[in-house]
């Protein structure tokens, strides 16, 4: 769901505080809950850490904790890469594995050594836990930050900056439209979910 800037916020401070602990209370109870698939879990955590992202993008020019949360939310989301990666590489695989014959037990194997094997490696549950303390920590923050506008001019200069962004992406990839151009342009796009 996206998120929504009430009256009830009163302020643009108090709007950016109530959407980050929102997002990111979420995805510490949702690590803690245990209730989820990990692909549905991972997706929806990076969901979280990128939308809680873009927010921050909006108020960047007046809030001066833009770097330090932001750096600190890009590394909370880098921690669930090699998990998420490895949950696409196993789907490509079984998609795959439907489509050529190989004995069973070779397949197996070779399952187990491209994937499960590296995932276990990685121990999943203490990757999860270690996002969910990062992202408390930056929740934790988020109950004392401030911006230094009020009202929208708050969110002005960072919807302008990140429009321009998107209208920048999206010509680049009208002139190329490479596989890595479009998604530079999702990307922008997104910020304004």
């Amino acid at each position: 769901m996206a998120y929504s800037i009430t009256p009830k916020d009163r302020s643009a401070t108090k709007a950016l505080r109530r959407i980050a602990r929102e997002r990111l209370e979420d995805s510490v109870a949702l690590v803690d809950a245990d209730r989820m698939p990990r692909v549905a879990l991972i997706h929806e955590l990076r969901k979280n850490v990128k939308k809680t992202r873009a927010l921050l993008r909006l108020v960047r020019p007046g809030f001066d904790a833009y770097a330090r949360e932001n750096a600190a939310l890009r590394d909370a989301g880098r921690m669930l890469s090699d998990l998420r990666d490895a949950d696409v590489l196993a789907q490509s695989f079984d998609n795959v594995a439907t489509r050529v014959y190989m004995p069973p037990e070779a397949l197996a194997a070779l399952r187990d050594r491209v994937i499960a094997a590296p995932i276990a490696a990685r121990d999943p549950d203490a990757v999860l836990k270690a996002h969910a303390e990062a992202i408390a920590e930056v929740a934790g923050r988020a109950r004392k930050w401030e911006v230094a506008e009020a009202g929208f001019e708050a969110f002005e200069k960072g919807l302008e900056r990140s429009w321009t962004a998107a209208q920048k992406a999206m010509r680049a990839a009208e002139t190329e439209p490479s596989g890595e151009a479009l998604h530079l342009w999702r990307k922008r796009v997104k910020d304004h979910w």
